[in-house]
Formats: C-alpha cells, structure tokens, sequence
C-alpha cells in the first residue's frame, strides 16, 4: 500500500510540471526528453487471464543515470518491477523498488532477470496484439510504448 502510494505521489509531482522541459540538478542544464529510449518492447500471451510479464530494452545514451520508478498500462490494474535471483538453489521472483539505468548502458528485461509484471488483467491477449505500457523514469519523465503480444515459446527472442 505504501508503495502504491508513493507511486501515486510521484506521478502527481510529475503531472504538476506539465509541458516544461525536465531539470537536471540544481544549476545543471535541462536533460532531452529522450536521453533514455525504451525499444523492444513486449509482453507474453499469458498462460492464465490474471498476468503476464514485461520485456524491453531500456538504454540511456545520455550523460546522467537515470531510474525507472514505476510501470503502468491501460491493459492490467496493477504494474510492477520484478528480478528473478536464485535463493537457497531455487529461481524466486521478488518486487523491486526501482531500476537504476546507468549512463551509456542498456538494461534489459528479459525472462530470467528484470522485468515488468501486469497484473489483474483487463481484457484478453493474443499473440500479435499490441498493449499500452508507460514507464516513468525520474529524470527523462513518461515514455509510454506499445508492447508486441508474443508466444511464451519466443520468450528468449
């Protein structure tokens, strides 16, 4: 519940600066709109109605880190990050707060590591439909993408 609340305060901060160009630090130069850029992004047709997961590529060219805060789409009432670790021999899925993108890096989320989670599902998916997902970074603001439905077996594609 905290969580879901400090998501909602920060996209509440992020609304109240309406069109004016993203700051950098104090005295620092506006950062472009796009110094970080979200491609291949794509969700699984999912096994049950209830969920599915999230991948994309996420590089940031520019010349600051910047951190993914949260994820939202029109498609499932609820969004989050996830990693994938191995404890005590065993795979286990665990919530994570945020995801630091370095500078000249790209982080991928991708089966088996990072990734998105939709959950609560509002209509079915089909392989080769397209879902509305928005990732919000701290620095570099909304970037909303659609993301390709795909068969579970090209997961690892």
């Amino acid at each position: 519940m905290a969580r879901r609340s400090l998501t909602a305060a920060l996209l509440v901060a992020v609304a109240a600066c309406g069109d004016a160009e993203p700051e950098g630090p104090v005295g620092g130069a506006p950062l472009a709109p796009r110094d970080v850029e979200v491609t291949a992004a794509r969700v699984l047709a999912p096994s049950s109605p209830e969920r599915t997961a999230l991948y994309a590529d996420v590089a940031n060219p520019g010349s600051m880190p910047d951190t993914l805060i949260s994820i939202s789409s029109p498609a499932a009432e609820e969004s989050s990050l996830h990693e994938m670790a191995i404890e005590g021999g065993m795979m286990r899925m665990s919530p994570i707060e945020y995801l630091v993108i370095p500078v000249g890096s790209t982080v991928s989320l991708a089966p088996g590591g990072l990734h998105g989670m939709l959950e609560g599902l509002t209509s079915a998916l089909a392989v080769g439909d397209s879902v509305e997902v928005t990732l919000l970074f701290a620095k570099a603001g909304s970037q909303t993408v659609w993301a390709t439905v795909q068969d579970p077996a090209n997961a690892r594609d």
